[in-house]
């Protein structure tokens, strides 16, 4: 995926299986983040950060499977969410697309 330009993010409970994609990203000269930290954990600090999710045996081996698998959903939920609501229509040139454009901010504070 990242050769396609995808951000990617790889995350392992492991330091060793870590390690050893670290040592392939070196190879490869992608551009790939990889962190320790379990899936619920991402999941709750960014929540629905990513748009998709590919995994090997993470929930395959994991102690209870349906919680991993609902961890990884939480993930994406939000990225499903925004792809749902549709895509901006393209446009030739940039055009102001808030009508309180030039507004000050403690301004629209105040409005709410």
């Amino acid at each position: 995926m990242a050769e396609r330009g995808a951000d990617v993010t790889g995350i392992d409970a492991g330091e060793a299986p870590l390690e050893v994609a670290r040592l392939h990203l070196l190879e490869s000269g992608l551009d790939v983040h990889y962190e320790r930290i379990m899936v619920e954990e991402l999941a709750s600090q960014q929540p629905g950060s990513f748009d998709a999710v590919l995994l090997n045996t993470a929930v395959a081996k994991a102690g209870d499977p349906v919680q991993m698998a609902a961890a990884f959903g939480a993930a994406v939920k939000a990225g499903r969410t925004a792809f749902l609501a549709g895509l901006m229509e393209p446009r030739d040139m940039a055009v102001p697309s808030t009508p309180v454009a030039g507004t000050p901010f403690f301004d629209l504070e105040a409005k709410r």
